[in-house]
Protein backbone atom coordinates (compact mmCIF):
# COMPACT_ATOMS: atom_id res chain seq x y z
CA UNK A 1 0.00 0.00 0.00
CA UNK A 2 1.41 3.53 -0.82
CA UNK A 3 1.68 6.01 1.68
CA UNK A 4 1.28 9.71 1.77
CA UNK A 5 3.20 11.86 4.25
CA UNK A 6 1.25 15.93 4.69
CA UNK A 7 3.26 18.19 6.53
CA UNK A 8 1.37 20.94 7.89
CA UNK A 9 1.69 24.08 10.80
CA UNK A 10 -2.06 23.20 11.94
CA UNK A 11 -2.95 19.33 11.42
CA UNK A 12 -6.12 19.30 12.87
CA UNK A 13 -7.04 21.50 9.82
CA UNK A 14 -5.90 19.42 7.36
CA UNK A 15 -8.49 16.33 8.21
CA UNK A 16 -11.70 17.94 7.12
CA UNK A 17 -10.22 19.37 4.06
CA UNK A 18 -8.92 15.88 3.26
CA UNK A 19 -12.20 14.64 3.98
CA UNK A 20 -14.15 16.66 2.05
CA UNK A 21 -12.15 16.48 -0.95
CA UNK A 22 -12.32 12.63 -0.71
CA UNK A 23 -16.01 12.78 -0.13
CA UNK A 24 -16.69 14.99 -2.91
CA UNK A 25 -14.25 12.74 -5.05
CA UNK A 26 -16.62 9.75 -3.98
CA UNK A 27 -19.61 11.61 -5.06
CA UNK A 28 -18.05 12.41 -8.46
CA UNK A 29 -17.20 8.52 -9.29
CA UNK A 30 -20.52 7.43 -7.47
CA UNK A 31 -22.53 9.72 -10.02
CA UNK A 32 -19.77 8.48 -13.27
CA UNK A 33 -20.33 4.67 -12.07
CA UNK A 34 -24.28 5.21 -12.46
CA UNK A 35 -24.02 7.09 -15.67
CA UNK A 36 -21.65 4.62 -16.97
CA UNK A 37 -24.31 1.54 -15.60
CA UNK A 38 -27.15 3.00 -17.52
CA UNK A 39 -25.29 3.01 -20.88
CA UNK A 40 -24.75 -0.84 -20.48
CA UNK A 41 -28.33 -1.43 -19.30
CA UNK A 42 -29.28 0.50 -22.59
CA UNK A 43 -26.94 -2.07 -24.58
CA UNK A 44 -28.28 -4.75 -22.47
CA UNK A 45 -31.93 -3.95 -23.31
CA UNK A 46 -31.19 -3.42 -26.69
CA UNK A 47 -29.75 -6.66 -27.65
CA UNK A 48 -31.59 -8.80 -24.78
CA UNK A 49 -28.09 -10.01 -23.42
CA UNK A 50 -26.31 -9.13 -20.02
CA UNK A 51 -23.11 -8.06 -20.34
CA UNK A 52 -21.44 -10.66 -18.82
CA UNK A 53 -22.95 -13.45 -21.69
CA UNK A 54 -22.09 -10.44 -24.11
CA UNK A 55 -18.22 -10.46 -22.96
CA UNK A 56 -18.15 -14.21 -23.31
CA UNK A 57 -19.21 -14.26 -26.67
CA UNK A 58 -16.74 -11.46 -27.60
CA UNK A 59 -14.45 -13.66 -26.04
CA UNK A 60 -15.76 -16.75 -28.00
CA UNK A 61 -15.21 -15.03 -31.35
CA UNK A 62 -18.40 -13.41 -31.84
CA UNK A 63 -17.75 -10.39 -34.50
CA UNK A 64 -17.42 -7.22 -32.73
CA UNK A 65 -16.86 -4.46 -35.27
CA UNK A 66 -20.18 -3.49 -34.53
CA UNK A 67 -20.04 0.00 -33.63
CA UNK A 68 -22.31 -0.41 -30.63
CA UNK A 69 -20.27 -3.37 -29.84
CA UNK A 70 -17.01 -1.21 -29.47
CA UNK A 71 -18.75 0.89 -27.19
CA UNK A 72 -20.29 -1.71 -24.74
CA UNK A 73 -16.77 -3.03 -24.49
CA UNK A 74 -14.80 -0.02 -23.45
CA UNK A 75 -18.12 0.84 -21.03
CA UNK A 76 -17.50 -2.11 -19.20
CA UNK A 77 -14.14 -1.51 -19.67
CA UNK A 78 -14.42 2.27 -17.48
CA UNK A 79 -17.02 0.83 -14.68
CA UNK A 80 -14.30 -1.78 -13.70
CA UNK A 81 -11.76 1.02 -13.72
CA UNK A 82 -14.60 3.09 -11.92
CA UNK A 83 -15.48 0.57 -9.14
CA UNK A 84 -11.91 -0.09 -8.87
CA UNK A 85 -11.01 3.45 -7.83
CA UNK A 86 -14.30 4.08 -5.89
CA UNK A 87 -13.53 0.95 -3.52
CA UNK A 88 -9.86 2.09 -3.09
CA UNK A 89 -10.71 5.88 -2.59
CA UNK A 90 -13.47 4.91 0.22
CA UNK A 91 -10.74 2.40 1.50
CA UNK A 92 -8.76 5.59 1.93
CA UNK A 93 -11.76 8.10 3.77
CA UNK A 94 -12.10 4.79 5.82
CA UNK A 95 -8.62 4.63 7.38
CA UNK A 96 -8.52 8.68 7.27
CA UNK A 97 -11.79 8.67 9.79
CA UNK A 98 -10.62 5.56 11.74
CA UNK A 99 -7.24 7.55 12.47
CA UNK A 100 -9.44 10.40 13.19
CA UNK A 101 -11.20 9.11 15.67
CA UNK A 102 -8.03 6.90 17.61
CA UNK A 103 -6.64 10.20 18.04
CA UNK A 104 -9.86 11.79 19.62
CA UNK A 105 -10.04 9.08 21.78
CA UNK A 106 -6.14 9.91 22.72
CA UNK A 107 -6.96 13.36 23.57
CA UNK A 108 -9.98 12.59 25.44
CA UNK A 109 -8.31 9.86 27.41
CA UNK A 110 -5.10 12.43 28.04
CA UNK A 111 -7.88 15.11 29.09
CA UNK A 112 -9.94 12.21 31.44
CA UNK A 113 -5.95 11.33 32.97
CA UNK A 114 -5.24 14.84 33.29
CA UNK A 115 -9.04 15.20 35.21
CA UNK A 116 -8.73 12.34 37.56
CA UNK A 117 -5.08 13.56 38.43
CA UNK A 118 -6.65 17.15 39.48
CA UNK A 119 -8.69 15.62 41.50
CA UNK A 120 -6.82 12.74 43.40
CA UNK A 121 -3.81 15.91 43.74
CA UNK A 122 -6.87 18.87 44.76
CA UNK A 123 -10.23 17.19 46.52
CA UNK A 124 -12.68 19.46 47.13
Amino acid sequence: MAEIVIRTGKPESIRPILDSAIRNQLKLLKASINRTQIRISSFEQKYNISSEQFVQKIREGMDDDNLDFVEWIGETKILKRLEEEYKELEGIADLLVSEYFRHLRSVIDTCEAITVKEIVEHPP
